[in-house]
């Protein structure tokens, strides 16, 4: 894994603290398609999140994941911000696209610019979580 990688998941996934007995958590069923010239993502994967944690939505692959943490923004609407993680690029981080998603429901959002697509599925669901302390 390159180091740039390594330490963006550090800063982002480590463990954040002792956390409540209880707090909210969601189920997100997140897609990934990221393409440049000589390269090419497709992930898919489900991750159990707790409210405003940082996790991988993607599994890294050729340098190259998607990051992200839900909030609650409704009652049953939620704010998933992501970012699209790319070490073999001078900025790293490619692109940082929030969607607006209903629970148990899917949203949607896709860029083409001249050297990259990026494309992102997330459903999420609203979930009662106990975590350790």
């Amino acid at each position: 894994m390159d180091i740039r990688l390594a330490a963006i998941l550090f800063l982002f996934v480590a463990p954040q603290g002792a956390f409540a007995a209880t707090s909210n958590c969601f189920f997100v069923h997140a897609k990934f398609n990221y393409q440049t010239d000589s390269l090419k993502v497709v992930s898919s994967k489900d991750t159990l999140l707790r409210e405003e944690v940082w996790e991988a939505l993607s599994k890294p692959q050729n340098g190259v994941v998607l990051l992200g943490h839900v909030r609650k923004e409704s009652d049953r609407s939620y704010v998933v911000e992501t970012l699209v993680i790319d070490s073999g690029t001078e900025g790293t981080i490619v692109a940082r696209p929030k969607l607006i998603v209903k629970d148990n429901l899917s949203a949607n959002i896709g860029s083409d610019d001249d050297d990259k697509t990026t494309g992102i599925s997330v459903k999420v669901q609203s979930r009662p979580c106990v975590t350790a302390k």
